[in-house]
């Protein structure tokens, strides 16, 4: 049964445009979120910061769902918010104070009718000091399962695609390390790593792409660099993550927002290798993968929908340089 209910104010001789939305056993009840806005560890409460309320990590592909600002007490409110389901909301705070910005960023799950008080302290925000390090390393000639470092070789560093100069460049020293630092965080656009060196008469080469960079923070990212025939190609799996029609059995709906996950082999005990999330259209995709070889990829999806709980899983086999098309559905877990 799909229902939904308005009302308006109707006067005489009035023509009234009113639309319904339906929802199937009506609407998930809504909660909401409030709280204050403080100044640093302290209780100095903030009037007239700028909150933005995100469902889900803040990115390019995910802007803010609501936005309002802080009053006269520091308080904020977000009414009629839907549960939060996996993703969590994320709610960020901003001021500008004397000409420096201030901000502090918290983040929460909402449960159905639930009404959740989140304070939220606003720190100054400091120059970025972020780094980049790591190790440049060859598979070992006598034990390929192994790796050793490579001293001397060059490591250039882009913000983004490499098309064109490095923003920076280095040398490994005698042990293969190199290093970074002083960078910005990556934002919206990772950072793309590339390190080669002629061994004898051969060329090695590799790159490491998809590299984010947490402000004020260390990474870790190591090269393998290999002869320019190189690895194996690399394929991709995706598909559409997909569940049944209520009001058609034999149908099909796409699942936005669902959890995706990939696995190579048995998911039971092990940590995905990669997690993603589908598109309005329920898309994934999940490139750069190695081939299979014995073990095959498996991919779970998992979703809220209306506070029942939908998961499936499929598995399949990739080639190097292959691509495979894996739909999964999800189904009510029993």
């Amino acid at each position: 049964m799909w229902v939904g209910v308005e009302d308006t104010p109707l006067g005489e001789d009035e023509v009234v445009e009113l639309h319904i939305t339906l929802h199937p056993e009506g609407p998930p009840p809504l909660g909401a979120i409030y709280g204050f806005v403080f100044l640093g560890e302290g209780d100095a409460k903030v009037p007239g910061a700028h909150l933005l309320l995100f469902h889900g990590p803040p990115g390019e592909d995910n802007p803010p769902v609501r936005e309002t600002w802080s009053g006269e007490r520091g308080g904020y409110h977000f009414w009629e918010v839907p549960p939060s389901g996996d993703l969590p909301y994320i709610v960020v705070a901003e001021r500008e104070i004397e000409g420096e910005l201030f901000r502090g960023v918290e983040d929460l799950h909402l449960m159905g009718g639930e009404e959740k008080r989140v304070d939220i302290h606003i720190f100054p925000v400091a120059p970025p000091n972020s780094v980049l390090f790591g190790r440049v390393l060859r598979p070992d000639p006598e034990h390929p399962d192994e790796f050793i470092p490579v001293p001397g070789a060059v490591v250039k560093l882009w913000h983004g695609e490499p098309d064109g100069p490095p923003v920076r460049d280095a040398v490994t020293g005698p042990e293969g390390w190199f290093e970074f630092g002083g960078l910005p965080p990556s934002g919206e656009i990772p950072y793309t790593l590339f390190a080669a060196k002629w061994i004898g008469e051969v060329h090695f080469s590799g790159w490491e792409d998809g590299i984010w960079l947490p402000p004020n923070e260390e990474v870790r990212v190591d090269v393998v660099i290999h002869p320019d025939d190189g690895p194996p190609e690399t394929g991709a799996i995706f598909g559409y993550i997909l569940r049944e029609n209520p009001e058609n059995p034999d149908g099909e709906l796409p699942v936005p927002g669902a959890v995706v996950m990939l696995f190579h082999g048995d998911p039971e005990g092990q940590e995905p290798l990669e997690v993603t999330e589908s598109n309005g259209e329920g898309y994934y995709c999940f490139d750069g993968l190695p081939p299979s070889g014995d073990v095959p990829y498996v991919v779970v999806a998992r979703k809220w929908i209306e506070e029942i709980f939908f998961w499936g899983a499929e598995d399949t086999y990739l080639e190097g340089g292959g691509e495979v098309r894996l739909d999964v559905w999800i189904w009510p877990e029993d």
